[in-house]
């Protein structure tokens, strides 16, 4: 049964789809997060199992949506909370995406108080600002006791040609993607190999200890596809192997 119902009226004329849940396991906290059709990403939070939830806190004003409806279409947030309570919300972001709005960056926010405030932005993906477009994929979560990993499909390599899935990893305290993106995909294959084929549409999971998995989509030719696992055992920061399933 589901005995209570929370609305939310974001604006009038402004729709908002695609909402975003997330629970913290053994606590009765849970994170509500929507990309507006003005391009603010609005979270709430409640205390208490969903009994009530406070007020809406803005975490951004140029968050992606789709450009052709008025409303966001893809993946667009992902939450994930680590072992020591800290929360990181990630989005697909839209200030240097350009005049088709189409080059988008992945960005994301710590809250170090259960998801009540959140810290300063910082940019997940890391070449140029604009470069290319990223898209935030259902691969954000955490491992060990306070590290932070995010996972999203990128398009800067063959002159934007293909698709690939990199990943870009974080302690929680203090917030630093600066220098730990790879190429999640591209450890056990040659270049010459590795040009032919798109890899995309990624899932992680982990053991919330050191090993994380990377499960991705690999388009071989027209609508062929594969599913392809990597593997890291070093909290993401290698990926050796690489297994079709």
């Amino acid at each position: 049964t589901f005995t209570k119902t929370f609305q939310a009226d974001l604006v009038s004329r402004v729709p908002t789809v695609l909402p975003r849940l997330a629970v913290a396991p053994g606590t009765a906290t849970v994170l509500l997060g929507v990309v507006r059709g003005d391009q603010q990403l609005i979270v709430w939070r409640s205390p208490d199992n969903g009994a009530s939830f406070g007020g809406a806190t803005t975490v951004v004003t140029t968050a992606y949506r789709g450009p052709w409806v008025k409303t966001h279409a893809g993946y667009g947030v992902g939450f994930t909370r680590t072992a020591a309570g800290h929360w990181l919300v990630a989005w697909e972001d839209a200030r240097s995406a350009g005049a088709d709005a189409v080059l988008t960056d992945i960005y994301a926010r710590v809250s170090t108080d259960d998801g009540v405030t959140w810290g300063a932005e910082q940019r997940v993906d890391r070449d140029p600002p604009g470069a290319s477009e990223s898209r935030l994929m259902p691969a954000v979560t955490s491992t060990g006791a306070d590290d932070l990993f995010v996972g999203y499909r990128d398009r800067r390599d063959e002159d934007g040609t293909r698709w690939n899935v990199y990943a870009n990893r974080s302690p929680a305290l203090p917030v630093d993607f600066s220098s730990n993106e790879r190429r999640v995909d591209q450890d056990s294959f040659t270049e010459s190999y590795f040009r032919r084929r798109d890899f995309d549409d990624a899932a992680v999971t982990t053991d919330g200890a050191s090993h994380v998995y990377v499960a991705m989509t690999r388009t071989v030719a027209g609508s062929w596809s594969d599913i392809y696992v990597a593997a890291s055992s070093d909290r993401g920061k290698t990926f050796p192997l690489l297994r079709r399933v």
